[in-house]
Formats: C-alpha cells, structure tokens, sequence
C-alpha cells in the first residue's frame, strides 16, 4: 500500500527461515533484528552454467584456518544490491558425491572483495551478478554444518 519494495521480501523471509531453522542463536538474532529493522536479506544459491540445480555448484570455499577464502561468480541473485547479508552456498569440499561438500554461508553484504552488479531485464533491477574475489569470511559464518 505505501509502495513498500517487495520484490525482495520473499528472499528475506526464505532466508530468515533458513537461519531460524539450522543458524547459530546469535545468527538468528542478527537476522531477525535486520528484518525487524526493514532491511532486506539474500540467498545466493545458482551460478553460470548450473542454473537451479544446487547440487551442480561448484563456487568453492577453501579453509585458511579460521576463515573459509571464496573465490567464484553467483548469478540470479535477488535483492543482494538491497541486503544487509547474503545467504551464500559453497562447495568446501569438492572429493564427495554431487550432493556432497556443500556448505551455506551468513556473508555481509559489505564484505571486501565482494562486488554486486545488476542484471539488465525488463524490469526493474531486482536481480544480480555477485563476483567474489578473495573473500575471507569466518569460519563461524557457517549456517548449520560444513
């Protein structure tokens, strides 16, 4: 009714299911308090070339002690030029079957190395192209288990 931005309000809301479902208590805390506040969250799961089959990621996240260091392209992702953070799937171990080494990640929007582009389509800019290059996020920013 106040033309509130909802484009991104279902991303938010799937996101905040997916923290409140297997996140830490104080992932959860950040997440509910972002929404609460009226920011916007994301999920980056598809990339180039694998589309919606999640198993087929291949982005990967490599372990440098206390940080996983992510190096890899996310397309498709909705609100991530409007979100506080970014729910990001990995690859963080490559050895297993498809299904297998895939890892969610609670990435801050802000983080260096991170670089959001829109993609042009015929509405208004909704989607993105995120590019991470040497992005070292914490070993603690792993939503449920590696």
């Amino acid at each position: 009714r106040g033309l509130a931005p909802t484009t991104a309000y279902g991303t938010g809301l799937t996101a905040a299911q997916t923290y409140l479902h297997w996140g830490t208590d104080a992932q959860k805390r950040t997440i509910v308090e972002s929404i609460c506040a009226g920011h916007f969250e994301a999920i980056a799961l598809s990339e180039p070339g694998a589309g919606s089959d999640l198993a087929s990621a291949r982005m990967p996240a490599v372990r440098d002690g206390d940080h996983f260091v992510l190096d890899g392209q996310k397309t498709w992702t909705t609100a991530a030029h409007l979100a506080r953070h970014i729910l990001v799937l990995v690859r963080t171990d490559p050895s297993g079957a498809k299904h297998d080494g895939l890892t969610l990640l609670m990435v801050p929007a802000d983080t260096p190395g991170l670089v959001i582009r829109p993609i042009d389509t015929m509405y208004a800019h909704t989607v993105n192209d995120l590019y991470f290059t040497d992005v070292r996020i914490p070993v603690d920013a792993v939503v449920g288990t590696e």
